[in-house]
C-alpha cells in the first residue's frame, strides 16, 4: 500500500500554522469539479440556484469594492474576471486563482485579491448587526441616552441620574456612527488580526469629558447604573493610555481619608504631581495600532450586551459587542487635526488593506 506525501501547502498553513486565507497569494485547484467543491465545503452549493445567485452578489460587491476602495488610475481589472456580463463561471475564479491552471501572474493577482475581499464580505455579510441592527441600537444605546441631559440655560451636556445624585458635565457627547459597508472591509482586511467576528465598534459611543478625573467618573458612572458591565468586558480590547490606573486609585484613596470637596483644577494637580514623581511605575494599559498617532490618548472598552429579540413569536438572545470610548477635550481636539486627522486615519488604513489584498510585502 503506497502513502502520499503530498501535502497542500496553503491548506495545512492555514488550518494548522495560522496563516490567514487572507495572507495568502495563491491556492491549489486543479478542475471545476475541485472548484465547485471547495465552494460547497465553504458553505455555497454552485447547482443551487439560490446559493449561486448570493454568490454572483458577493462577486458583484467585491468588484465594486476593488473600484471604487483599492485601484489606482493605472490599475486594471483583466479580463474576464472585471466584467461582470462577460464573467459566466463564478468557480472558474478559483481556477484562476490557482498555481496550478496556468493563469497569467497578472489574472492570478487580481483573482486572488477578489477572493479575499468576497471572503470578508461573505463574513461581514453574516454579522447579527445585519440581520437587527434597529433591535441592537435600540437596546444598547437607548439606556446610555436616557441619562444624558442638555441643559440650555449653560449649553452644556451632562451624564446625569434623574435624580441628581451625580452629574458628569461633558465638552461632548458621540454616537459613533455605524460603519458602512465598505470602510468595515477595509478594517478587516487592513488588521490582520481581525475577523468579522471580532469588529467590535459597529456600535459604539463617545464621551468627551473636561479632564482626565472625569473621564474615570464616566466609566464609574456607567457601570453604576448598570449601562455597561465589567463583567461582560472583552479585556484584551481594553484601552488605557490618559492616566494609569494604579496611581489613579492611589491618589483617590489618599483623598477619600483626607480631602474635603476639591475643585477640578487641584485634583487634576494632584493627579499630575502623582505622575511626576511615580511614573517609573505608571501601569497604562496600551493595544498597537499602527494607523493611530502615538500622542493619541484615550480610555476604550468593549462590553457585550445580551439582545432580545423575537422572531415569529420565537425568542432568541445572543451577545453583542459596543465600544466605550472616552477622553479629554484636549484629546479630542488633537485627533480631529493634523497626522491624526480621521481622512489621514483611513488613508493609512487603505494602504495597508491594499498591501494585504495583493500580497505585497511591508
Amino acid at each position: 500500500m503506497s502513502v502520499s506525501f503530498q501535502f497542500r501547502r496553503h491548506a495545512l498553513e492555514t488550518l494548522l500554522g495560522g496563516v490567514s486565507p487572507l495572507d495568502l497569494s495563491r491556492i491549489s485547484v486543479e478542475s471545476m469539479d475541485e472548484a465547485c467543491g471547495l465552494l460547497h465545503n465553504y458553505g455555497y452549493d454552485w447547482n443551487n440556484e439560490e446559493d449561486k445567485k448570493q454568490l454572483w452578489s458577493i462577486y458583484q460587491k467585491a468588484l465594486v469594492f476593488l473600484k471604487s476602495e483599492m485601484m489606482t488610475d493605472e490599475d486594471k481589472i483583466p479580463d474576464p474576471i472585471g466584467d461582470f456580463n462577460q464573467f459566466k463561471e463564478l468557480p472558474q475564479l478559483l481556477m484562476f486563482a490557482s498555481e496550478k491552471n496556468g493563469a497569467s501572474l497578472d489574472l492570478r493577482r487580481w483573482s486572488c485579491a477578489l477572493l479575499k475581499a468576497m471572503h470578508v464580505i461573505v463574513h461581514f455579510s453574516h454579522d447579527m448587526y445585519s440581520i437587527f441592527p434597529d433591535e441592537i441600537k435600540k437596546q444598547i444605546l437607548g439606556p446610555i441616552e436616557t441619562y444624558l441631559h442638555s441643559d440650555p440655560v449653560v449649553g452644556s451636556t451632562f451624564l446625569r441620574q434623574s435624580s441628581q445624585q451625580e452629574s458628569v458635565k461633558l465638552y461632548k457627547f458621540e454616537q459613533k456612527p455605524v460603519k458602512d459597508f465598505r470602510s468595515s472591509i477595509v478594517k478587516l482586511l487592513a488588521k490582520r488580526k481581525l475577523i468579522a467576528l471580532n469588529l467590535y465598534d459597529n456600535i459604539g459611543v463617545r464621551f468627551v469629558t473636561w479632564n482626565t478625573f472625569d473621564c474615570f467618573r464616566v466609566a464609574r458612572f456607567l457601570m453604576k447604573n448598570t449601562l455597561v458591565s465589567s463583567l461582560q468586558g472583552i479585556n484584551d480590547q481594553a484601552v488605557n493610555s490618559i492616566y494609569p490606573v494604579n496611581l489613579f486609585l492611589e491618589v483617590m484613596d489618599n483623598l477619600r481619608t483626607k480631602a474635603d470637596d476639591l475643585e477640578a483644577a487641584e485634583i487634576e494637580a494632584l493627579l499630575a504631581k502623582k505622575l511626576a514623581e511615580h511614573g517609573e511605575r505608571a501601569e497604562y494599559l496600551t493595544k498597537d495600532n499602527h494607523f493611530s498617532g502615538e500622542s493619541f490618548r484615550f480610555m476604550k472598552f468593549v462590553c457585550r450586551k445580551l439582545v432580545r429579540v423575537n422572531v415569529n413569536g420565537v425568542d432568541h438572545r445572543f451577545f453583542y459587542p459596543f465600544e466605550v470610548q472616552i477622553m479629554t477635550k484636549d484629546a479630542y481636539l488633537e485627533s480631529i487635526q493634523g497626522d491624526q486627522a480621521h481622512h489621514e486615519y483611513k488613508a493609512r488604513q487603505k494602504q495597508a488593506a491594499r498591501r494585504r489584498l495583493f500580497g505585497i510585502t511591508e
